[in-house]
C-alpha cells in the first residue's frame, strides 16, 4: 500500500505523471488515492491478475487512467517513450510476488525505468537497514534460499545508473512493511522523513 510520504514527495517534487506495477488483490487502494491526492495527474497502472484489473475498470475510470492486464516490464517498455515526455515521473513498484515462483520482476522493471535521466522510484515492501519493519522475499525451494527485497538485491543496477544513495521511509507503511525511494537525476533528502542508505 501507498505511504502517505508519496504525497509530500510528489507535491514538493512536481511530480506529474504516476505509474504502478501491481494494483494487487486490494483492489486499487493506491489508484484511489492518488486520484484523490490530486486529481489532475495522469497514472499509468498494470497488474498481473485480469479479476484485479477488471474490479478497478468497473469503477468507471476518466480516461486519464491507463490500466492493463499484463507482464510489468513488458508495461513499462511499451509506455516508456510517452512516460519520458513528462517532466518527473514517479514510479511505485509493488509487483514483487505476483508472477509466481518463477519470475521477480523488479530488476526488469528497473531496468527499463533507470534509462530515464529524471525520475523517483518507490519500492513497496522494502527491507530496512535497521528496523523491524516488514518485506517482501522472493520464493525460496529446498536449494535455494529466498531473495530478500533489499537493497543487495538492486545494488549493480543502481550503481550503473550513479545512484549514490536509497532513503527508507522512517515509518512503516501498512502491514509494518518498509518502503524506501529512489532519487534519479534529482537531489533530494528529507531527514524528518527517511533513513539514508548508501549504496557504495
Amino acid at each position: 500500500m501507498i505511504h502517505d510520504y508519496t504525497k509530500n514527495i510528489i507535491s514538493e517534487l512536481n511530480c506529474d505523471v504516476w505509474i504502478e506495477t501491481g494494483i494487487g488483490d486490494g483492489y486499487g487502494g493506491s489508484i484511489y488515492k492518488i486520484h484523490n491526492w490530486f486529481p489532475e495527474i495522469i497514472q499509468y497502472e498494470v497488474e498481473i491478475s485480469q479479476k484485479n484489473v477488471d474490479v478497478v475498470i468497473s469503477e468507471n475510470l476518466p480516461k486519464k487512467f491507463i490500466i492493463e492486464q499484463g507482464n510489468s516490464p513488458g508495461f513499462l517498455k511499451k509506455h516508456i517513450n510517452d512516460i519520458s515526455k513528462y517532466t518527473l515521473p514517479i514510479f511505485f513498484l509493488d509487483a514483487n510476488t505476483n508472477h509466481g515462483p518463477d519470475y521477480w520482476p523488479l530488476r526488469d522493471e528497473l531496468n527499463v525505468i533507470l534509462d530515464l535521466p529524471k525520475c523517483v522510484i518507490v519500492i513497496d515492501d522494502f527491507k530496512h537497514p535497521s528496523k523491524p519493519f516488514n518485506y517482501d522475499s522472493h520464493y525460496g525451494t529446498e536449494t535455494k534460499p529466498p531473495i530478500p527485497n533489499d537493497l543487495n538485491h538492486i545494488k549493480d543496477l543502481l550503481k550503473t545508473a550513479k545512484i549514490k544513495s536509497v532513503y527508507h521511509c522512517k515509518e512503516s507503511a501498512m502491514s509494518n512493511m518498509g518502503v524506501v525511494f529512489i532519487f534519479k537525476g534529482i537531489v533530494y533528502n528529507n531527514d524528518n522523513f527517511f533513513d539514508e542508505e548508501r549504496v557504495n
